[in-house]
């Protein structure tokens, strides 16, 4: 890494010592972001981007809330663990945009200082220092967008060596190998949610305006429209969190290695691009000698 924004955090690191720089970074941000201390923070998913349906940061906040609800449910035992032998682990959200899903970050985070072993940190602000520290800190980078054209959280969390948990859509796909990053299904999205909303079921959301290719008009839809739905996207997500957390050293650092080298450049694109033209005019150049020479034995 050559990161100024490391150097006063735990160092710079490179493929060769990720692992190790990773600690180290961890260590950082537990310090300077979470209340109880520890000698070993456990695993890192970090979110970094706006605070929007569209990034799925909503579906992220259902995941955690279910999780602690589990463990309160449990704590009757006061050797209680947590339920389904879930891992500890820590989440810190970095990012502004929608105050609701803010203030659910802020009561997400409260909520959490009651758990053994769910950790949760939010910064209401832009820091683009922050984020690399993040980066650089991060086990595991939460991407789990509704839609994405492109995205550039998952190709900067690859370059520090965090593995991209991303939805399955768009870019995200376009940019994230296989044997990098875990998959989860895309979060719902659909004139469903409206005709659920207009129904008088009474259902909270996020409410939305979207466009409708199929009949060329805008509409008004709400996210979370039905707890079912709602349920649904949170379980896919969490089963990809939980993937990740059951990855052994070695894969971590197989995927750590590939995600640091993948190369994400234009160079790919560009070649892939040539060769597409390349074919493409060859195959009109043989349609049009096809077309001439039965155009000179076709009689008059």
């Amino acid at each position: 890494s050559q990161d100024t924004a490391l150097h006063m955090h735990g160092g710079e690191y490179d493929i060769s010592s990720v692992d190790e720089g990773k600690q180290r970074h961890k260590a950082s941000i537990w310090h300077d972001l979470f209340v109880a201390p520890s000698s070993s923070p456990p695993p890192l998913f970090a979110f970094v981007g706006r605070l929007d349906v569209q990034k799925g940061v909503d579906v992220l906040v259902d995941v955690i809330n279910d999780l602690l609800d589990a463990e309160m449910a449990s704590c009757d035992d006061p050797h209680h663990i947590m339920p389904h032998d879930v891992p500890s682990f820590a989440v810190v959200v970095l990012g502004t945009g929608d105050a609701s899903i803010a203030a659910s970050l802020r009561r997400l985070v409260s909520r959490s200082r009651k758990s053994r072993w769910i950790h949760v940190a939010f910064r209401d602000e832009f820091d683009e220092s922050l984020a690399r520290r993040l980066y650089a800190a991060a086990d595991f980078t939460l991407v789990p967008s509704r839609w994405e054209p492109c995205g550039i959280v998952q190709m900067l969390a690859m370059r520090y060596g965090s593995l991209p948990v991303v939805a399955n859509t768009g870019g995200l796909v376009d940019t994230v190998p296989r044997n990098v990053g875990i998959f989860c299904r895309a979060p719902s999205l659909g004139e469903h949610f409206f005709t659920y909303l207009s129904s008088g079921g009474g259902c909270e959301g996020y409410r939305y305006r979207a466009y409708a290719s199929s009949t060329s008009s805008w509409f008004d839809g709400v996210f979370g429209g039905s707890p079912s739905v709602r349920r649904g996207d949170a379980s896919s997500l969490w089963l990809s969190m939980r993937t990740a957390l059951a990855m052994d050293e070695r894969e971590l650092r197989d995927r750590r290695q590939r995600a640091m080298t993948t190369d994400v450049s234009w160079d790919y694109s560009a070649a892939a691009w040539e060769s597409h033209l390349a074919k493409t005019a060859s195959s009109a150049a043989s349609s049009a000698g096809v077309v001439a020479g039965v155009r000179g034995t076709t009689p008059v």
